[in-house]
């Protein structure tokens, strides 16, 4: 209750000194409590993304659980199945638009940053992106694992 206070003390001495928030909701303030659908949702309004095409790529990669370590022989991690070169290279892009540290681990930056991506056109960084983008079978050859891989999902 005494965040809330201090919010709405923020709010009142803001609008004394002409300053007013584009929208500030409960939801908003509270968007890391949410539900990871309810979070893409959040951040494709930001960043201008197509929620529904987000969430199937989070689906299609993790089931939307961010305990998951599966993929690319356990080397890509979290609810966006992302490894940590793809990680560091849209980070790197990230920060040119929007100074602001991303924590690898935490399943709200990695939402925030596959939701941005697949906005920004880096969607193809995700294999379930491909597949969905190609009518739901996808057909690869991994140069990491040496191996040609066919890979179905849901659309």
């Amino acid at each position: 209750m005494f965040k809330y206070k201090i919010i709405g003390l923020a709010l009142i001495l803001c609008s004394l000194y002409g300053f007013t928030p584009q929208s500030t909701s409960l939801a908003d303030l509270e968007i890391t409590e949410q539900s990871y659908s309810e979070q893409i949702s959040y951040f494709a309004n930001i960043y201008g993304a197509d929620s529904s095409l987000v969430k199937r790529v989070v689906d299609n990669e993790s089931g939307g659980k961010h305990n998951v370590k599966c993929g690319d022989g356990g080397r890509s991690c979290g609810i966006a199945q992302i490894q940590i070169p793809t990680w560091k290279d849209l980070e790197q892009k990230y920060n040119l638009e929007f100074a602001e540290d991303l924590n690898y681990n935490s399943q709200f930056d990695q939402l925030k940053i596959i939701t941005w991506g697949i906005a920004r056109g880096y969607g193809n960084k995700w294999t379930a992106y491909r597949c969905i983008m190609n009518g739901g079978k996808y057909s690869f050859y991994s140069s990491q694992l040496k191996k040609h891989f066919t890979v179905y999902c849901k659309l």
